[in-house]
């Protein structure tokens, strides 16, 4: 009779922890003893609609002597609150805008990148192709000063005065640049190089 009790104590418990995992609500907005926050958070629109919802995680780190001089403390190490996991954005209305993955406070990708700035072309008129059908485009950069523009293809002007459909400044060395509000079909993507005034193309077909 014991037995039964305690394996069926086990299986009340696990299933409270499985809808723990799958309805990260039931604690939201969280913060620890010192105010920072952890877990899983959400922002709103000032029409109550959700804005933003992501996870932060506690790491460790290392303070320098100026930080523990001005913070009174002879430890080394400190806990401190970094966004981390996937976070998404959404509109007023409820839909979907940028999904972004970050790691310890920085913005990344931990996919395999869809494209580099190699695959680019430097010639406009000879131009590969690239067909994606995912909302997230993984771009992996070279230069540290650059930004992705789209344009509809064909373009009916110099590409030098034709308005970007979307801008995409390129902060990271792997950058997710959410393209889900994007309609099916062809597009010019260009790499804007600021620094070497280089820029580079690709056609991208989004199905």
């Amino acid at each position: 009779m014991v037995k039964i009790m305690l394996i069926g104590l086990l299986l009340i418990m696990n299933i409270s922890v499985f809808c723990q995992q799958i309805n990260p609500t039931n604690s939201i907005n969280q913060t620890d003893n010192k105010g920072s926050k952890v877990g899983y958070w959400e922002e709103y629109h000032d029409n109550g609609s959700i804005r933003v919802t992501g996870y932060y995680k506690l790491f460790k780190v290392k303070l320098s002597k100026e930080d523990q001089f001005f913070k009174g403390t002879k430890d080394s190490l400190e806990l401190q609150s970094f966004k981390d996991s996937l976070w998404k954005e959404y509109d007023e209305k409820g839909n979907l805008v940028k999904k972004e993955m970050w790691s310890k406070g920085f913005r990344i990708s931990n996919f395999n990148f869809h494209l580099s700035s190699s695959e680019l072309s430097n010639d406009i008129q000879h131009l590969n192709e690239y067909i994606i059908s995912e909302d997230t485009l993984f771009f992996k950069r070279e230069f540290n000063s650059s930004e992705l523009r789209f344009y509809s293809y064909p373009l009916q002007e110099d590409y030098k005065k034709a308005e970007a459909i979307l801008t995409a400044p390129l902060s990271i060395a792997q950058n997710a640049i959410f393209i889900g509000n994007l309609k099916n079909g062809e597009y010019l993507l260009r790499l804007v190089d600021f620094r070497n005034s280089n820029d580079r193309f690709i056609k991208l077909i989004k199905e």
